[in-house]
């Protein structure tokens, strides 16, 4: 996870939709491998870590800037971690999501849908 989180820090400025996808789907996949670890998937540090991250994913919803599937790769991840209710900045997505799967709703896939509902 930190090596996702100083790739972001170093390169994420010149993240289009496709590249804040790919980040987020493998956040999951290496969270969900490195979870066990000791529970740290919930802490203020790794919160903190991650806060551009999830800022820029936010910006990115607001501003229309991400296709249906970063979307839906953004929120299954979050989801998926049990990232939900957990305050900031996981909720820069949460809020910034529905507005955002509602303006490109008839642009989903099927899988899409799934992962966002």
């Amino acid at each position: 996870i930190q090596h996702i989180i100083r790739f972001h820090a170093k390169h994420g400025s010149t993240f289009d939709s496709e590249a804040v996808g790919t980040m987020w789907y493998v956040f999951r996949r290496r969270a969900n491998l490195e979870k066990h670890a000791g529970g740290w998937l919930r802490t203020a540090e790794l919160a903190e870590a991650a806060r551009p991250m999830c800022v820029q994913t936010g910006r990115m919803l607001r501003d229309h800037e991400l296709c249906p599937r970063a979307i839906a790769s953004a929120v299954h991840a979050l989801s998926a971690l049990d990232l939900t209710g957990r305050g900031e900045p996981w909720d820069d997505v949460w809020h910034s999501a529905p507005p955002a799967v509602l303006r490109r709703l008839d642009d989903f896939s099927d899988q899409e849908l799934a992962k966002v509902a």
